[in-house]
């Protein structure tokens, strides 16, 4: 199975009046002076109607460049999602692969 890490994603129009249109908040926490970053967190698996991983977009507003990351319930890195290739993780990341490739669809 291949990793959607390993595409590049840009956004045509990543300005702050288009990216607020899109849902995402500027993330005051990445961003600095010289580059300001926007996020969008999403429930890519869902248990009980809660969301138990979740997803985030984050936009670099100075050439569009898309990041994509994946955290449990307690916000830390979801560490199947970055090394794939171990473990028998395949039904769920192909859960989180579509979950993240169609909230990419309404950003691109």
């Amino acid at each position: 199975m291949e990793n959607i890490l390993k595409n590049k994603y840009i956004i045509k129009d990543f300005s702050h009046k288009n990216l607020h249109a899109l849902g995402f908040c500027h993330n005051k926490i990445t961003s600095d002076c010289d580059r300001k970053y926007y996020s969008m967190r999403f429930p890519v698996v869902k248990y009980n109607s809660s969301a138990s991983i979740e997803g985030e977009i984050t936009i670099d507003t100075t050439d569009g460049s898309i990041f994509l990351n994946v955290y449990d319930l307690k916000g830390n890195y979801y560490t199947p999602f970055y090394n794939y290739e171990y473990g028998n993780f395949d039904d769920i990341l192909k859960m989180i692969y579509k979950n993240i490739n169609k909230q990419l669809k309404n950003v691109k």
